[in-house]
């Protein structure tokens, strides 16, 4: 470090064992035409951590940016949930505190040259922090500095199921009766096309959604809690349905523009997002002015009022010029991700701990408030392979609670095949949902989809593909589910105090390992089960890597003594796991039937 413009902060110090080589050394700054840039030296062989990453779970020898994007399917290096902070296998860790991008060079050029470029202009730089410890040590101190997760309650941990083709009160009970007539279960509806597509804070004038609190009473005897989908735009008229909608949302528009509480430009001009991205041309609500807040959710009380279980946070990637100025001082560079931040908190003391946020981007500390969602994937296995890669990352990163679009969200419909591997991984995934795009696509002129019924629903994927394996399969699937909810629940308790995630890369239990830090394809669940999700097309089963310790196959008893590989099959409709030593899984004996895998509990002898 050269000059006090280069804020510093060093937690712990390196292990001094004389075996071990100093995990880095050389580190200095240097101003640079961005902003300021960190370099050192390193003979660290593997990263992890920067965030939700599609591309890779190790990110050495790659250079990654870390900002919110917005980006619709085959992600590859961008990401809705960018977390600046890595870890590496020699032990160390580094932060960067504050919203501001930053681009790390995991050795690209330079094997062994590592640097750290914040993007903070001529502003006032943000703090590196560098901490020391094993990997699950380096996570939990991460966690517990920038907020531990929000402990979500057991209903969320069940299967969710939503479409966005659901656009009526009649076509949602529809769906509904037709789950129970099969026997699928699950706990929580998502709606997205619920509103008035203007304001998002009305329910939608056509007659379509009559009495909604009714509706979400009927639904809760039916053991489904409600979810409405919310973006954090003041849409332009232009845009909004003609009539009440378009008269509701014109006042609500003038009014936050004469308070104030719209998000502006340094010549006090209103901002909108760029044409050519999503919701072009509208503005957005300055949600670090806690005026503009209680104008804004005093328009969404009497949802909460009528019932709603909590809110689908979508969006917010929407700040792209760095000469914003918003009501607490930052700027728009430092809101480029800190306005998702800012959404979500805003979201989340409103709401209040009884209810949930379910939210596609995020940033640092966003886990305090949201469970997450890996946003919009293609119905393909490239993208399941990238979901898998998506989630272990996030664990890594410290993001607690997340989920993926089981079978993805858009483009053709999967196959069977495709859409019973993507299930069974959900299952054993720390939140479950199945959903879909719009009919004929959300983007239509770049990606058909499957036109007419395209959501990605067990029966209708089973009508689609023709294929009678489905249904069965995935009742089956959704009732072990729901059997797992006692032993879910204990994992959320268990990662809301020790700041662990629920889904593990090995790494985190077997640091010493070097085979398990090179897995990226397997985890654990919580602290007994192992998990290898099946993500190759044609696939009949796969090899597992067991590390240390005793396993026991779920299926059928099979004992192996790690550390050793083994070939396991695992035909469509199931997944290899394997419960730890002599570990109990906890069970929701209601759910029990002749389909639990019969090794599961440890209570089988």
């Amino acid at each position: 470090m050269t000059d006090s413009f280069f804020p510093l902060r060093i937690e712990g110090a390196p292990d001094g064992a004389p075996d071990r080589p100093p995990p880095f050394s050389g580190l200095e700054a240097a101003r640079s035409p961005g902003g300021i840039r960190w370099t050192f030296r390193t003979a660290a062989r593997r990263v992890f951590g920067l965030g939700e990453r599609f591309d890779a779970v190790d990110q050495k020898g790659r250079v990654v940016e870390a900002v919110v994007e917005e980006k619709f399917t085959e992600q590859g290096p961008l990401s809705y949930y960018p977390v600046p902070f890595f870890f590496t296998e020699l032990g160390f860790s580094m932060e960067v505190e504050g919203s501001y991008p930053v681009v790390f060079d995991f050795g690209a050029a330079e094997a062994d040259l590592f640097t750290v470029d914040i993007r903070c202009g001529d502003e006032e730089p943000p703090a590196l922090v560098v901490r020391f410890g094993s990997p699950a040590a380096l996570v939990a101190s991460f966690v517990r500095s920038t907020g531990l997760p929000c402990l979500p309650p057991q209903w969320t941990l069940g299967p969710w199921i939503s479409a966005n083709r659901w656009n009526s009160r009649a076509i949602l009970m529809e769906q509904v009766d037709r789950m129970e007539e099969l026997g699928i279960p699950a706990t929580v509806v998502v709606l997205e096309a619920w509103s008035d597509e203007g304001g998002f804070f009305a329910w939608n004038d056509g007659g379509l959604w009559p009495d909604p609190a009714g509706m979400i009473a009927e639904l809760g005897r039916r053991g489904l809690r409600l979810v409405l989908w919310q973006v954090p735009v003041c849409k332009r008229l232009a845009d909004c349905p003609e009539g009440a909608a378009s008269e509701r949302e014109g006042r609500a528009l003038a009014e936050a523009e004469a308070e104030g509480y719209l998000v502006r430009r340094a010549d006090g001009s209103v901002y909108a997002i760029p044409e050519g991205r999503w919701f072009g041309g509208s503005p957005i609500p300055d949600f670090t002015d806690p005026a503009a807040c209680d104008w804004y959710f005093s328009k969404r009380r009497h949802l909460l009022d009528q019932g709603v279980a909590g809110f689908k946070t979508d969006g917010g990637e929407f700040v792209h010029d760095d000469s914003l100025r918003f009501h607490d001082g930052r700027t728009g560079r430092a809101m480029r991700s800190g306005y998702t931040a800012s959404y979500l908190e805003a979201y989340g003391r409103f709401v209040g701990a009884d209810r949930v946020l379910f939210s596609r981007a995020g940033w640092t500390g966003s886990g305090r408030w949201s469970l997450h969602w890996a946003g919009d994937q293609k119905s393909s296995w490239p993208e399941l392979r990238a979901q898998l890669a998506a989630g272990l990352s996030a664990g890594l990163s410290g993001i607690a609670f997340w989920t993926f679009d089981i079978g993805g969200f858009a483009g053709a419909l999967p196959d069977a095949e495709l859409y019973l591997r993507s299930f069974a991984f959900a299952v054993f995934a720390p939140l479950m949902q199945w959903h879909s795009e719009p009919v004929y696509g959300q983007f239509a002129d770049i990606m058909k989809g499957s036109g007419g019924i395209n959501d990605r629903s067990p029966w209708n994927i089973g009508t689609a593909t023709g294929d009678g394996r489905v249904v069965p399969a995935c009742r089956a699937l959704s009732r072990l589910r729901m059997a797992l909810l006692p032993y879910l629940a204990l994992c959320a308790r268990r990662t809301v105090a020790t700041g662990l995630p629920v889904m593990r890369h090995l790494v985190l239990d077997f640091p010493d390992d070097p085979r398990a830090a090179a897995v990226c394809d397997e985890y654990l669940l919580g602290d007994s089960l192992l998990v290898a999700p099946v993500v190759e097309r044609g696939a009949t089963g796969r090899s597992v890597y067991f590390p240390t310790g005793r396993w026991i196959d779920i299926s059928d008893g099979t004992v192996l003594e790690g550390p050793c590989d083994g070939l396991v099959e695992a035909p469509p409709g199931t997944v290899p796991v394997f419960r730890r030593g002599d570990a109990k899984v906890s069970l929701d004996e209601a759910w029990i039937d002749g389909t639990t895998p019969r090794f599961l509990s440890g209570g089988e002898a």
